[in-house]
């Protein structure tokens, strides 16, 4: 037999071999097929083991079960990953989570409505909030409706926005958009209650804005009042004692009948060593009659510039960032002092 003679051989075996294959496979699954649909699948194999012995339909039961229970604990898995993932992603907060002792509030927060993507997850049913994180800044969003299972105040209390800690309080929260003037008048205040404690007879704060926007203005007003005849500055009689100063203005003034000195607690101004000196110096044998003290704003606002431009880049990640930067308030406010003086 030649070479193309084998060949042709070789090649009618294999076709009688799968042909015999084929009746073989097509007479298994008429055997085994079961509800006549063609195919086999569970419900053959159930309708078999109902025709087999005892011993038999066991060891096939066991099979068919372990191979269901096989694909359930599967889709249990794959749908726990799912879960997992969407937690990883979604980070909600949940009542249990801020009564723990190990929960810390972040200083910065944002009151907001649920969005829809926390509202949609099985996974954020029951939460308050969730997280967020921007390189080294957490945020806590909190959603309105849950703003009293956070052991917290605001000011102004509950509108939706950006919130910051008060540098004093850790349990109260001041509106972004109004956290430099809320601490100004905190600590106008204050100066006030000091000199009434060390019973003074008269006291002045004269606030002092050297901020660079506010130079640019009133270059141009004085500009104006060039170009325009009979024009008289009316804030020139500042510019001898304070340089450069384009703003000045008395935050407060008020005078008293005296008494002897209480010793004041401080607040906002603790930090202020000649705050603290005023009062040991007042509380002293030699009580003084009068002093000046010039009291930086940034010594005690609570945010320094370098962290306002984290704060920014974390409010314009979460889209509420106000018409102003809080990077420029706090630069405006390392321009800014008071003068405090003093009479007793």
């Amino acid at each position: 037999m030649n070479k193309e003679e084998k060949k042709n051989s070789l090649k009618q075996s294999l076709s009688k071999g799968a042909e015999l294959f084929g009746k073989a496979k097509k007479a298994v699954v008429s055997a085994a097929d079961q509800n006549n649909d063609g195919k086999l699948d569970f419900q053959d194999v159930s309708i078999m083991v109902s025709s087999l012995g005892t011993s038999a339909k066991k060891r096939v039961t066991d099979v068919v079960e372990t191979a269901k229970e096989s694909g359930e604990t599967w889709n249990e898995k794959r749908n726990q990953q799912r879960l997992e993932a969407e937690r990883s992603t979604l980070r909600p907060i949940f009542p249990d989570d801020v009564e723990k002792s190990d929960f810390a509030m972040p200083r910065l927060i944002r009151v907001t409505d649920m969005d829809k993507k926390h509202e949609e997850s099985e996974i954020c049913r029951g939460a308050v909030g969730y997280e967020s994180v921007f390189k080294d800044i957490k945020v806590l969003n909190i959603f309105q409706e849950s703003i009293g299972a956070f052991p917290i105040s605001l000011y102004p209390e509950k509108t939706t926005g950006a919130y910051y800690v008060d540098p004093v309080f850790a349990d109260r929260y001041i509106a972004m958009d109004e956290y430099f003037t809320f601490l100004k008048v905190a600590r106008v205040n204050e100066l006030q209650k000091i000199a009434q404690d060390l019973g003074a007879k008269h006291f002045k704060v004269v606030y002092v804005d050297q901020s660079k926007d506010v130079v640019t203005k009133k270059a141009a007003g004085a500009l104006s009042a060039k170009l325009i005849p009979g024009k008289v500055d009316a804030s020139g009689q500042h510019d001898s004692d304070y340089k450069g100063a384009s703003q000045v203005r008395i935050a407060a003034e008020m005078e008293f009948e005296g008494h002897a000195p209480v010793e004041p607690t401080l607040v906002y101004l603790k930090k202020e060593t000649c705050i603290q000196m005023l009062i040991s110096l007042r509380m002293g044998s030699n009580a003084m009659k009068h002093q000046k003290y010039t009291l930086k704003l940034s010594n005690s606002s609570g945010i320094k510039v370098k962290d306002a431009i984290k704060i920014d880049g974390a409010l314009n990640a979460l889209k509420c960032a106000g018409s102003v930067t809080v990077a420029s308030e706090a630069q405006k406010e390392a321009e800014r002092f008071f003068e405090y003086e003093i009479d007793f």
